[in-house]
């Protein structure tokens, strides 16, 4: 456990997978790729339906407005689906007074779906996986109603980022990346920006999802 949370923090603060992880001096002369074989096998040790949070990175708390999601990692395709990705957290980074943000709001849930690719990290430890995180075609797109009246809304996502802090007077550097230890699972969803009906906006934010395997 003790492991796992210091992973955890890792990835908050936005540090490599190998500055985290490797202890004994490593210097990276023996890193080589992963082959297909091993990609494989990494993502089906990893295939499976998770339970969990998604969290949108705050500067006061750094794991503040959490809400539970489920998600599944499927090993034909190497898809990681989001089954209730909660609407109301792209309204992060929109003002308060915008009706784009309470469009959002009230938004429920969504589904959205990742591609995982797998590749070598420097740790000894085994049973350590790193990937990186990307979204499909990086989009989402989905309709939503509010008041009656029903709201085109289109998210871009990326995959690095500098995330403004609320007050947007300093940032910190994000990558869609993820890790994988002991049934445990994290990743990093960046979104870029948001556009609902014709109002667009650019809300660089990062969310972390955080969950465990429950088969």
């Amino acid at each position: 456990m003790k492991k796992v949370f210091y992973l955890m923090l890792c990835m908050i603060v936005g540090l490599c997978a190998t500055s985290c992880l490797s202890d004994d001096g490593n210097d990276n002369n023996n890193y080589a790729p992963l082959t297909q074989e091993q990609k494989a096998a990494q993502i089906k040790a990893m295939s499976g339906l998770y339970n969990g949070w998604i969290y949108y990175i705050n500067d006061t708390t750094n794991m503040n407005d959490s809400t539970s999601i489920s998600w599944e990692v499927t090993p034909n395709d190497s898809a990681l689906t989001i089954f209730n990705f909660p609407v109301k957290i792209l309204a992060n980074g929109i003002s308060r007074v915008s009706d784009s943000r309470k469009i959002l709001m009230e938004g429920g849930t969504e589904s959205v779906s990742a591609i995982l690719h797998p590749y070598a990290n420097t740790s000894n430890t085994s049973g350590l996986y790193t990937f990186w995180f990307f979204p499909r075609d990086f989009k989402m797109e989905f309709t939503t109603e509010y008041e009656g009246k029903d709201y085109d809304v289109s998210v871009e996502f990326t995959d690095e980022m500098s995330a403004y802090t609320t007050d947007w007077t300093s940032s910190s550097r994000f990558y869609a990346y993820g890790e994988y230890y002991e049934s445990k699972m994290m990743g990093y969803l960046l979104i870029k920006s948001v556009k609902v009906g014709d109002n667009s906006f650019t809300t660089g934010r990062a969310t972390l999802v955080f969950g465990k395997k429950t088969y």
